[in-house]
């Protein structure tokens, strides 16, 4: 089985089982700082390590998330180990908020620019985007690149809108690229 398919599955019954219980936006929360701990190399091959007995790993997750996250998402956490799928966890993690998004109708918005957007442009560009997807809320996170050099460009899903300065450049240096004079000989 595929580790997507692996990671969907679980992901699909920590929500379900969120959703009869503590509530999945605690989980939500608890999800996203596992994913951005798991980004941490020791953490992950930890994870990853056949080495490592499973009771040590379980003992090393209590110690680092344990007074952190909710019950329900340590107790979560445990049965993943106990089942030797520990190294999915991060996978896990994500699909968990890709599904609560879905099922809350959230859609997270990446806005790239070279320079840190003002409250005035962030609101006109969030209601623009709004306009386009009545009835979703939106989950806009700010991205500065100086590559860019002016601009924007907006990642939804996927689909992107690329307004940057960098883009127009590029697509003006490959038009001229491809209307090169060439002299025949």
């Amino acid at each position: 089985m595929s580790s997507e398919r692996i990671a969907h599955r679980y992901a699909k019954s920590l929500l379900d089982l969120a959703t009869e219980h503590d509530g999945p936006e605690r989980i939500f929360v608890d999800a996203a700082s596992f994913v951005k701990a798991a980004h941490n190399r020791d953490l992950a091959l930890m994870l990853k390590s056949p080495i490592v007995p499973t009771d040590k790993k379980s003992q090393a997750l209590e110690a680092l998330f344990g007074s952190h996250f909710a019950p329900l998402t340590m107790k979560f956490i445990n049965l993943i180990v106990s089942k030797s799928r520990e190294a999915f966890l991060p996978q896990i993690m994500e699909a968990y908020q890709v599904q609560y998004r879905l099922r809350n109708k959230i859609s997270q918005v990446r806005i790239h620019t070279a320079a840190p957007l003002g409250d005035a442009n962030l609101a006109q560009i969030k209601q623009k985007i709004s306009e386009q997807l009545p009835g979703q809320q939106l989950d806009i996170i700010e991205v500065v690149n100086p590559d860019l050099i002016g601009g924007f460009v907006i990642d939804l899903g996927d689909k992107q809108y690329d307004a940057s300065i960098a883009h127009q450049l590029d697509k003006l240096r490959k038009s001229f690229n491809g209307n090169a004079y060439q002299p025949q000989i």
